[in-house]
């Protein structure tokens, strides 16, 4: 089986010849399924499962998104069309009739490494370098970092403010230690100033809390926005 079929069925985007969406719980919890099925160390480092990091790295800030604005997220893979490596949707209140209307945004996953020798800021300059992304877009960074203490981020979000940026917004998902009920920080280092931390397992609970549908399709009835289908059941491949 080649990497990208693989990748497919690791995380599907379409069923059925539906597109489907994805809580982050569902998407951690299938993540560790997936470490148990093939081993730790090959899921941490084999090119073919490359893409279920990035969905695992854009799950655990949706974790913390969750915590920071109190709203419901989905997420789906892209696989053909990349940039972007997910698709995320929320549901809202219409603001002028009844029911929800569905809101979505795109975004690109890096990792960034301390190790590299690259800084924070070069890493995002090079990324944004020459690319023109279309409306609506997040870079998502996640940070391989030290995590012994949560970093101040204010110098590269002042100098990103005085860049020229052809990105809707700009977040990192940084690992932390010996900060009390907190593993994990999310910060927006550009345009706006905003950052939660957050307990990995205590957000997982949270989100199993309020039940929130694991897998969801939207469809379109007439006069109506678009609203979450049934369920849908998911098996992991063989190798």
């Amino acid at each position: 089986m080649n990497e990208l079929i693989f990748s497919q069925e690791l995380y599907p985007s379409r069923v059925n010849q539906k597109d489907i969406y994805m809580s982050p719980l569902f998407v951690l919890d299938r993540f560790k399924s997936i470490m148990e099925k093939y081993g730790t160390e090959r899921v941490l480092k084999e090119s073919k499962f490359k893409k279920a990091r990035e969905i695992w790295a854009g799950a655990t800030f949706l974790l913390g998104l969750t915590k920071a604005t109190n709203k419901k997220y989905w997420l789906k893979p892209e696989y053909i069309d990349e940039p972007p490596d997910i698709y995320v949707t929320t549901t809202l209140p219409h603001p002028e009739k009844d029911g929800n209307q569905k809101i979505d945004f795109s975004v690109e996953i890096m990792d960034w490494d301390w190790h590299s020798g690259d800084t924070l800021l070069n890493a995002i300059t090079k990324k944004l370098k020459n690319v023109r992304y279309p409306e609506g877009y997040t870079l998502l960074i996640y940070g391989k970092q030290k995590p012994d203490l949560l970093v101040n981020m204010e110098k590269i979000f002042i100098k990103l403010s005085k860049k020229k940026i052809n990105i809707n917004d700009i977040w990192i998902l940084l690992p932390v230690k010996n900060v009390p009920d907190c593993d994990h920080h999310i910060c927006c280092l550009y345009p706006k100033r905003s950052n939660c931390n957050f307990s990995f397992q205590k957000e997982k609970e949270s989100i199993n809390n309020v039940s929130q549908e694991e897998i969801i399709y939207f469809f379109r009835k007439k006069g109506t926005d678009d609203l979450p289908g049934e369920e849908i059941k998911l098996k992991l491949p063989d190798l």
